[in-house]
């Protein structure tokens, strides 16, 4: 993956930095390759890297922070979008029955949980309780009337995926920045994550301790990417799957955290061996 990335960014066009992000957005370039890095890294738990690679992606004055954050759920290709993608009246699957908006919104077989809307609407999310919306006359059985507004149908303004933009830069930054121990002033972790609560209208976060702040980044990423598809990756990556799974359900197995094998996989390849607890 690496040396695709590194070859990708030899052969990619520049994007000059013209205000007109919102056009490039649907489209490869040098920038968001580098952002896909500055997220890789972070995955590989390459802070320095990390650190780098969004701190270019965030200074290349490309992207720009929207001032409403209900802008990011409501319209495509903001000023803070990355990388989406893109569709049109012709080619949009949201009212296909697989598609998201029929998932979350037509059959509502997924919802929000509980938990999470507790999360969203509470004073700590700001503004970013705009990524749910509730309606008393769904409400019934396990139905608790709350759906996920990010996904629009072919005719609204919110159709889009998008698979990066500018806010996950910061918080890439702030985790990067805690986990070499830049926590406080105008370049550690807490600058970066206040950035995102003040254009949320959250409080002010004013923790000094590294765990602390670590803990106040993996919040933040609740509530700032919300349904944008990175919650259980972020468990898995950081160890805490089992801590926060297992006190989500009782149902929870730690066996979980690995997706089974595909039994027509395993026939053609007998390398292969199933993961544990399947």
């Amino acid at each position: 993956m690496l040396a695709d990335y590194q070859a990708a960014l030899t052969d990619l066009p520049n994007v000059a930095s013209s205000g007109t992000a919102t056009t490039n957005a649907a489209y490869l370039n040098k920038i968001n390759c580098q952002a896909a890095l500055a997220r890789y890294y972070l995955y590989q738990k390459n802070w320095v890297q990390a650190e780098a690679l969004a701190t270019v992606v965030i200074n290349s004055g490309i992207y720009t922070m929207q001032t409403n954050f209900a802008d990011v759920v409501t319209k495509d290709f903001t000023a803070e979008s990355i990388l989406e993608v893109g569709y049109n009246l012709t080619d949009d699957p949201g009212t296909s029955s697989t598609g998201l908006n029929n998932l979350l919104v037509g059959r509502r077989e997924v919802i929000p949980s509980n938990q999470l809307i507790t999360a969203l609407i509470s004073t700590e999310s700001g503004t970013r309780s705009a990524t749910i919306t509730f309606n008393p006359s769904q409400q019934r059985a396990n139905d608790n009337g709350w759906t996920v507004r990010k996904y629009g149908t072919a005719s609204e303004d919110n159709n889009n995926i998008v698979l990066m933009r500018l806010a996950e830069m910061y918080l890439i930054r702030a985790e990067a920045r805690a986990q070499q121990g830049k926590l406080t002033g105008t370049t550690g972790a807490v600058a970066d994550l206040n950035v995102l609560r003040t254009r949320a209208k959250a409080p002010a976060i004013t923790l000094t301790a590294q765990a602390d702040i670590l803990l106040a980044v993996e919040r933040e990423r609740v509530y700032e990417l919300a349904f944008e598809g990175q919650r259980w990756y972020d468990l898995v990556r950081t160890g805490r799957a089992q801590a926060v799974m297992s006190a989500f359900s009782p149902n929870w197995d730690k066996h979980y955290e690995l997706w089974p094998i595909p039994q027509r996989e395993i026939q053609q390849n007998s390398a292969l061996t199933q993961n544990p607890g399947y």
